[in-house]
């Protein structure tokens, strides 16, 4: 009970990490695609750190406590993320690359982002008992096939997932 009760908390700490790291993505996002940032300011201000939500989801205390169906999910997700910061990284600088095509590149990032902490949400919350596996498993095949924003929002406000949520793709509600 102990264990589960400090891996919940630990969990919880990492969606509410997560919660500013997609707002701030979302706002260099919004400053990209509005021409109001430069690729070198964006280079160094809108980081993604993989490595850090990856080594949450794989510290033994969490893998041991937590349902493996929202484990691969999140771990799914990031590495989506991993391949595409790695792109945006390789890319960012290259004249030929176009900013719209960057900013598609950051978008996808930042959903796929976005999608590993609802992801998050969502086994904290089987953890805690605040949702049933079933309810959860459904939720995470809505997520799948999920390409709208929109979407994901109204998903995030009807079911309480307690996470940010936007009005659109450059500014949080």
């Amino acid at each position: 009970m102990e264990n589960r009760n400090e891996c919940v908390q630990i969990l919880d700490q990492t969606v509410a990490l997560g919660s500013k790291q997609i707002n701030s993505n979302v706002r260099w996002f919004g400053k990209l695609e509005n021409g109001t940032t430069t690729r070198e300011e964006l280079a160094r201000r809108d980081t993604m750190p993989v490595s850090f939500y990856e080594s949450v989801v794989e510290e033994p205390s969490v893998v041991s406590n937590i349902d493996m169906n929202g484990h691969y999910e999140v771990v799914r997700y990031l590495t989506a993320v991993k391949v595409n910061q790695s792109r945006i990284d390789e890319q960012i600088y290259d004249p030929d690359i176009t900013d719209a095509d960057l900013v598609l590149l950051v978008n996808k990032r930042n959903m796929d982002f976005y999608k590993a902490l609802i992801n998050l949400r969502l086994v904290s919350f089987e953890l805690d008992e605040k949702i049933s596996k079933d309810k959860a498993d459904d939720l995470r095949d809505e997520i799948i096939g999920t390409v709208s924003w929109t979407t994901l929002n109204e998903l995030i406000k009807e079911n309480n997932l307690d996470l940010p949520v936007f009005t659109s793709q450059v500014g949080e509600e």
